[in-house]
């Protein structure tokens, strides 16, 4: 049975040729060097991959260029020029870093605490300074909706009950006299 507007509809296109389909995988042709590209081309695409393998190791560029025997400024140009996707690509390596290095020490500790190490510490600045978003100090509030900010919440102690001390620093309290809604 043929539906009158079939006519109108837009020609179905092959399932391998929708883009909302196709998985990237990395590769150099996703970010635009070409299969018959010039031998010059591919070696800054192998130069870099050889860099960003050693950068997710080490997860410093100064010591990853170093490992790698190119310039660091060599690193610097890629970066502000962004061939190939090497900013991109680079936030790829920086996470992959992340994930297995600094957050697999925080694992490791979670999994055997023993003793009292004073390297934690410095494992948590680590933290923060490679993942400011997700270990940082002050997260963004204005981010959460319908959250009441800090200092628009009333405390109700029961009778006989002080305020805690690092409370009554924090805050402006006074008392309202019953009957006086100001």
């Amino acid at each position: 049975m043929t539906n009158e507007h079939d006519s109108n509809l837009a020609p179905r296109q092959p399932d391998t040729e929708q883009e909302w389909a196709i998985e990237p995988v990395g590769s150099p042709e996703e970010f635009g060097l070409a299969k018959d590209s010039r031998p010059s081309k591919k070696r800054v695409w192998d130069r870099q991959e050889v860099f960003l393998a050693a950068f997710a190791e080490c997860g410093k560029p100064v010591v990853a260029a170093r490992n790698c025997g190119i310039s660091y400024w060599t690193h610097v140009h890629w970066e502000k020029k962004v061939i190939f996707g090497y900013k991109e690509r680079l936030n790829v390596a920086h996470a992959a870093y992340c994930q297995a290095k600094v957050e697999g020490m925080i694992d490791d500790r979670l999994e055997s605490p023993q003793g009292n190490r004073g390297s934690d510490i410095l494992l948590m600045f680590k933290a923060k300074a490679e993942m400011p978003d997700k270990y940082r100090d002050n997260p963004d509030r204005s981010s959460q909706s319908g959250a009441t900010p800090v200092t628009q919440i009333i405390i109700n102690l029961a009778p006989g009950v002080e305020m805690p001390p690092e409370v009554v620093g924090a805050t402006e309290y006074r008392e309202i006299p019953e009957g006086d809604a100001s």
